[in-house]
């Protein structure tokens, strides 16, 4: 069983595993690509990005942030 509440310390630019170019909003962008079991509590992913893990792929849109919650879920809101 995968368990997706992050572990103490780590960081967003730890979590980050290199970039990805998307087609997204009528054109190409690089995106950043997270390990999504290494991203800690409180992170805020802002969009375009990419997180993965060894069942799922989340796409975070570029007007959309996904913030890490204590139990490790992504809280996907729109920018304010």
């Amino acid at each position: 069983m995968i368990g997706l509440a992050p572990k103490p310390g780590g960081s967003l630019a730890a979590a980050q595993h290199g970039t990805r170019r998307i087609y997204v909003d009528g054109g190409y962008a690089e995106a950043p690509v997270y390990a999504r079991l290494a991203l800690p509590v409180g992170a805020v992913v802002p969009g375009p990005a990419i997180l993965e893990q060894a069942d799922t792929t989340i796409f975070i849109d570029p007007d959309l942030d996904g913030t890490i919650d204590r139990f490790g879920n992504v809280i996907v809101e729109r920018r304010q």
